[in-house]
């Protein structure tokens, strides 16, 4: 099996879809270069890790450029500050804007750069843009990974700032959980987009651009990845191994939060709560019970349960789902997570199933006013012991 891949280069002949995503910057974008005030000039791109937002974020600053229009888009990746101190980071940042803003009115004046004054940089940034020509789009990517104090400081030294001049645009891309910012400009006059899986068809046509012929089935590849490209991606060019395939699939997903030395949270948690579509603290100690088959864990309190909830959600991996009223591990990573514990670990996949189902059945007896949620769960957790991971209420 070949070395984890790394993430697919963005280019421009290999990008699908997200069409509706694009039409709205450049939409907005064509307005502002009319000279048209616009109140709400922050877009905001939410979406599970693997969802395409460094590529859409990549693909808007790639069409921009090329449309000879008189626009200024400037990509930052925040990932890129994950090790740094947050004054160093929103320095770099801010002259890193300073300078592509100068570059279109003349000479840089490369002696800013030194300055420990952040409120000067910013003077002399905003100086700079009332002179720039057209338009500018400051594209920032991996917001939900920053550090809390990088984006208070990007937000009171850069974006605040910025967004007040009526010919900036922000388009920020986040996993849906993201800072709160103060602002009210930022945090109420924002458009909000959530990016949706691909379909079959646009499976299909990512892995007939991105993968090496032969080109695998896109039916293969969505029932395992659920339509994210990242996943779609790998899975694809790995699609010889599937289990190997899962396993990097997983590794690129969880990211950098279980390789230092002492992780705060365990793989092994994910893997016993993924058979569940959404969790509640109440069902931590059957879950980790059925998966490690241990005794210890009917003993913990209800703080050590919630510690490890804890610690799921401060990944951003695990966050709150308004929809079905109670945590879920992102479905990117959930999907193939469960697939992978199906290939590679039967057993403990049918175990936790069972246990979930046998649950949810006794809740349903014990407590009339939720008996329906509880049996439409039981129901699910039915079918994928009848017909697999792959199974979902619809194929009823």
């Amino acid at each position: 099996m070949s070395s984890l891949p790394g993430r697919l280069t963005h280019d421009h002949d290999k990008f699908v879809d997200r069409v509706t995503e694009k039409r709205l910057v450049l939409d907005l974008v064509r307005r502002l270069l009319l000279g048209e005030p616009l109140e709400r000039r922050t877009v905001i791109f939410h979406g599970q890790r693997g969802a395409g937002k460094s590529w859409l974020l990549r693909e808007i600053e790639y069409q921009l450029m090329t449309s000879k229009a008189d626009v200024l888009p400037l990509y930052l990746d925040l990932a890129d500050y994950a090790e740094q101190p947050f004054e160093v980071a929103v320095r770099d940042s801010i002259w890193k804007v300073h300078q592509a803003v100068a570059h279109t009115i003349g000479p840089v004046d490369v002696g800013l750069q030194a300055t420990d004054d952040l409120e000067q940089l910013t003077m002399w940034l905003l100086a700079d843009v009332k002179q720039m020509p057209g338009v500018l789009v400051l594209l920032l990517d991996h917001v939900e990974d920053a550090d809390k104090a990088l984006l208070e400081g990007l937000e009171n030294y850069l974006l605040r700032p910025l967004i007040h001049d009526p010919r900036v645009l922000l388009v920020l891309a986040g996993r849906g959980r993201q800072y709160i910012w103060k602002s009210p400009i930022l945090r109420i006059r924002s458009q909000e987009c959530n990016l949706h899986r691909f379909e079959p068809s646009e499976t299909q046509e990512q892995l007939e651009k991105q993968v090496p012929q032969p080109t695998p089935l896109a039916g293969e590849i969505q029932q395992l990845s659920g339509g994210y490209p990242w996943s779609n991606y790998i899975l694809g060019i790995n699609r010889d191994d599937r289990i190997a395939a899962l396993e990097q699939c997983i590794t690129v997903l969880i990211g950098d939060w279980l390789t230092v030395p002492a992780p705060p949270v365990r793989r092994t948690y994910l893997e016993a709560l993924c058979v569940l579509r959404a969790f509640s603290d109440a069902m931590i100690p059957l879950m980790l019970t059925t998966y490690f088959q241990e005794p210890v864990y009917p003993d913990w309190n209800y703080n050590q349960y919630r510690r490890v909830r804890q610690s799921l959600v401060h990944t951003t991996l695990v966050g709150w789902d308004e929809f079905s009223g109670g945590y879920a591990i992102d479905e990117a990573l959930r999907r193939v997570l469960e697939h992978w514990l199906y290939e590679k670990h039967r057993d403990v996949w049918t175990r936790l199933h069972t246990a979930a189902r046998d649950l949810f059945d006794e809740w349903a007896s014990k407590y009339p006013r939720t008996a329906a949620r509880w049996r439409t769960e039981a129901t699910y957790h039915d079918g994928k012991l009848e017909h697999g991971p792959s199974w979902s209420l619809e194929d009823q």
